[in-house]
């Protein structure tokens, strides 16, 4: 994955729209642009994941000794630096995974290798990403505290990435789909609306609605496939000016995006 396919994985997966409570290009709010800017402010960290892949595929270095925890805690750094508390931490989180993902995807079948990896991952790798949620402080380091997640923890029990993201799961929704990579069928979606005419930035909200649906708001997938731009954007305003965010669903559009690059479909 070079600068370019970077660029493009993070405009897309911010801009795809609509996705009432989250960034998409119609924001009322200054969140797709801070959803962009942690993305791009990342990338030097997600090309060096990228050579990290490479001296893998040249057996230089094991699967697990890639450094992805230590790709995901650089990413929020530089978006905190930033951006502040206005970071999207979960794009900052998911970056290295969809990167990762598109990695593997142009060589077979990307979603069960990042799977391994997420459990290969030794601990002083899962801990660098805890210990800069701790440092970054507010409710991040407040959801640390929810589960007794700290460095020291992760270490001493040998906790890989996929059981940290389980433990911070149980924390906040925030977490919650990080690790959920299996997006084939939301990518076979996604082609079926283009094949139709449908943009792919309006067709790469599929996942986030169909999420949004599962998550209590009956109807908006309907709203969504009968193309009701203007419901749907009425609703982003309403859930808006509630404080309701669903940022948490953010993960699946990106890995969804990711994908569907690797596979050539825009």
């Amino acid at each position: 994955m070079d600068v370019r396919t970077l660029m493009k994985l993070i405009v897309l997966s911010c801009s795809a729209y609509p996705k009432p409570g989250a960034p998409h290009r119609f924001s009322t709010e200054e969140d797709f642009e801070a959803c962009c800017v942690t993305g791009v402010v990342g990338v030097d960290a997600l090309l060096n994941l990228v050579e990290r892949l490479e001296m893998f595929a040249r057996g230089s270095i094991a699967l697990g000794d890639v450094g992805l925890g230590k790709c995901m805690a650089s990413c929020v750094s530089e978006a905190v630096k930033e951006l502040g508390h206005r970071m999207v931490l979960e794009v900052a989180l998911a970056l290295p995974i969809a990167t990762t993902l598109y990695w593997f995807e142009k060589r077979g079948d990307g979603v069960s290798m990042v799977e391994r990896l997420a459990k290969l991952a030794p601990p002083e790798d899962a801990r660098e990403l805890i210990d800069v949620l701790r440092l970054v402080g507010g409710e991040y380091s407040r959801e640390l505290d929810r589960v007794d997640l700290s460095g020291r923890r992760v270490v001493v029990e040998g906790m890989n990435l996929d059981e940290v993201f389980r433990e911070l799961s149980r924390a906040s929704k925030r977490y919650l789909f990080l690790l959920s990579v299996d997006v084939y069928g939301y990518v076979s979606e996604v082609a079926k609306l283009v094949e139709k005419g449908w943009r792919i930035g309006e067709a790469l909200a599929y996942p986030y609605v169909s999420l949004l649906d599962s998550e209590g708001l009956r109807g908006v997938k309907t709203m969504f496939l009968k193309r009701s731009i203007i419901d749907l954007l009425k609703l982003d305003a309403e859930l808006r000016k509630r404080g309701s965010r669903y940022n948490h669903l953010l993960p699946p559009v990106i890995y969804t995006t990711s994908v569907v690059l690797a596979k050539g479909l825009v």
